[in-house]
């Protein structure tokens, strides 16, 4: 059994600690609809109505969670990074994942991260606590500090890999994880550092938590020949399967692929549902590859799989089951600002009656420049949903290379996530 503790993994000194920034208010409309009544809004929530000026439903209405936002301000260890997933644990704890993240130290007042912060492709990190009342103190590293005793010296508060690479040439990608036969089990992609990105296989890694520290039991970096991105987000239906979904270019047109595991479990052999040259759907062995010069028994399997009946256009596919229906939400390709809503009645599809959910606001909270370069990564988190909204987390870039990753003040609240929370949601298909 797992032992998790509500503890902090390190005492902050209170040059470190975060302080609570008061931000000059981004454009809002508290009244988004004359005619439509909001839900009831706790002031502990700590939420703040984003303004909707005819971009999507008017009874859709749309929050900025500062509470959420707070609790991923930190000033020592993690201090950003690209959120690609979250999984609700046994015990109530949360694992969030991430890839391309930002270790060192922050300073506390002005936001700005310091010079010798480094970049880890691979973590992890543990939220303990209370989800409804988030803290910065709940959010636990899990990746290994290389150092922490000299704030003077190299790599203070810098996070080793969870998964070093072992060439060159590539590395590992987290890309989701569970909870399955008493371990946390996580896939990691393995590309190419070339700007093709190349995937050339899925690893597959189980982990269990000591406290808090995780620490690997087994690692087969070889699990699986999978060169898609077919584990981009699952959902773990109570049919006992997981569905495991990816976008993709489809002729040119983006496009949504889905594999499947039993049993929850996800090193059992995956299933990929596909369209016949026959015209039938049906689950096979044989992965759908999206590449042209591919010619083994997928070739041309995805150009016809695509799950969405109407070819919408679709970034990071995550679904989600409500009241019957099987709604898939999904980001404009492109990183885009729109955020996108389908349902179906099966977790494979065809899911159907595209709308546009809600819009992303174009600035962040945060001092300094508030508005973002990129808007790559809107990630679904049911886990911490109160009473049933959806919520989303954003993670904003500047321009590739920008400085104002560093040293200027607000330049840790780029490249970190923000979080987003959507109450009556499904009034969009009345």
């Amino acid at each position: 059994m797992m032992c998790l503790f509500a503890t902090a993994s390190f005492t902050a000194c209170n040059d470190y600690d975060t302080a609570a920034i008061g931000y000059d208010d981004v454009a809002t409309d508290d009244d988004p609809s004359d005619d439509v009544d909001p839900p009831v809004i706790d002031n502990a929530w700590q939420l703040k109505s984003v303004s909707n000026n005819g971009q999507f439903d008017k009874k859709v209405f749309v929050y900025t969670d500062r509470l959420y936002n707070q609790m991923f301000s930190r000033a020592l260890g993690w201090n950003g990074g690209d959120v690609l997933f979250s999984y609700e644990l046994p015990d109530g704890n949360i694992l969030w994942g991430a890839r391309d993240s930002y270790f060192g130290v922050v300073d506390a007042s002005t936001r700005a991260r310091r010079e010798d912060n480094k970049v880890v492709r691979t973590s992890m990190l543990l939220q303990t606590g209370d989800k409804g009342n988030p803290s910065a103190a709940n959010l636990l590293d899990l990746n290994t500090m290389i150092q922490t005793s000299d704030p003077n010296a190299a790599d203070y508060y810098v996070g080793a890999e969870l998964c070093p690479s072992d060439k060159s040439t590539r590395r590992y990608y987290p890309t989701l994880a569970n909870y399955h036969n008493g371990k946390i089990n996580a896939l990691f992609g393995y590309y190419g550092t070339t700007s093709a990105q190349l995937r050339y296989s899925t690893a597959h890694f189980e982990y269990t938590l000591d406290g808090t520290k995780l620490v690997e039991q087994s690692r087969n970096t070889s699990f699986n020949s999978v060169t898609e991105t077919f584990d981009q987000s699952q959902y773990e239906d109570e049919d006992g399967y997981t569905y495991m979904y990816a976008s993709a270019l489809l002729n040119g047109i983006s496009g949504v692929l889905v594999a499947r595991v039993p049993n929850h479990n996800l090193t059992a052999e995956w299933e990929y549902y596909v369209l016949s040259t026959d015209g039938v759907w049906g689950w096979t062995k044989d992965m759908p590859s999206t590449k042209t010069t591919y010619d083994g028994p997928g070739a041309g399997a995805a150009l016809r799989s695509n799950i969405l009946a109407d070819n919408g256009e679709c970034q990071f596919p995550q679904v989600l089951k409500r009241d019957g229906w099987y709604y898939l939400f999904g980001q404009r390709q492109g990183d885009g600002n729109e955020v996108y809503i389908w349902r179906s009645k099966t977790p494979s599809g065809p899911f159907v009656d595209q709308k546009t959910l809600f819009v992303v606001p174009e600035a962040v909270e945060k001092l300094g420049n508030r508005y973002y370069d990129k808007l790559s990564r809107v990630v679904l988190h049911q886990s911490i949903s109160r009473q049933g909204e959806l919520v989303f987390s954003t993670t904003q870039q500047t321009t590739y290379n920008s400085l104002d990753n560093f040293t200027y003040p607000g330049s840790a609240d780029f490249l970190r996530p923000y979080f987003y929370r959507v109450f009556n949601w499904q009034a969009i298909y009345e």
